[in-house]
């Protein structure tokens, strides 16, 4: 299951909308690179409130969390974040060759 936030921004638009009118928004991406140090992926953006002519003035960014795979030693009690393919290779030979370890729980919330 995915996870995803959203955060409102104001697109700022000319009073009168012509074909040549410009719109922008502000901080956007200032919002876009924080999000992206805390982990999170900008995925798209929803229009949230428009006008009767149908210029956008509202937008929600949308962000999906970008969680990372975890391995944990039931062995040594070591966890490894992003674990390389020889390390799954490993601990899978070991665990075919010795069983889980004593005291062994698997618990899946």
């Amino acid at each position: 299951m995915y996870t995803y936030e959203y955060e409102r921004i104001r697109v700022y638009t000319a009073r009168v909308q012509w074909a040549n009118s410009k719109s922008e928004t502000t901080g956007s991406r200032e919002i876009i690179n924080r999000r992206a140090k805390a982990g999170w992926r900008y995925v798209g953006f929803i229009p949230t409130t428009q006008l009767g002519t149908g210029a956008i003035v509202e937008v929600d960014l949308i962000s999906k969390w970008e969680g990372h795979p975890a391995l944990m030693d039931g062995y040594t009690g070591s966890v490894y974040i992003d674990p390389e393919q020889e390390q799954l290779n490993q601990l899978r030979e070991l665990y075919q060759a010795n069983g889980r370890p004593k005291g062994f729980a698997l618990s899946v919330k």
